[in-house]
């Protein structure tokens, strides 16, 4: 018959961690990567990706994309101008006629 198993105290479950601003993390991560990097010079290269995305899928389309921004972190205003399409005008071919 085998011994019986000596009883262990229940460990207490750790304490959940607190919920942290987005912009805190960054800046926590950009301080362990490189203490040269900073929250701004992060988010600046995030802005910079979105606005090449929004220009690059706008001229995409044959329009044109104008970015203002008072500065980092305090938003942006994107002015996006596509052309009018041209109305669909169906051949004759496909033109019903009533008779």
């Amino acid at each position: 018959m085998a011994a019986p198993v000596p009883h262990r105290p229940r460990r207490s479950p750790a304490p959940r961690p607190r919920a942290r601003p987005v912009a805190t993390l960054l800046g926590e991560l950009a301080r362990s990567i490189n203490a040269s990097l900073d929250l701004d010079t992060i988010l600046q290269t995030v802005a910079e990706g979105a606005r090449e995305l929004v220009k690059n899928l706008t001229e995409l389309h044959g329009g044109t994309a104008e970015v203002e921004s008072p500065g980092v972190g305090r938003g942006a205003t994107f002015r996006i101008r596509l052309p009018q399409p041209d109305p669909v005008v169906p051949s004759t071919a496909e033109r019903s006629v009533d008779v």
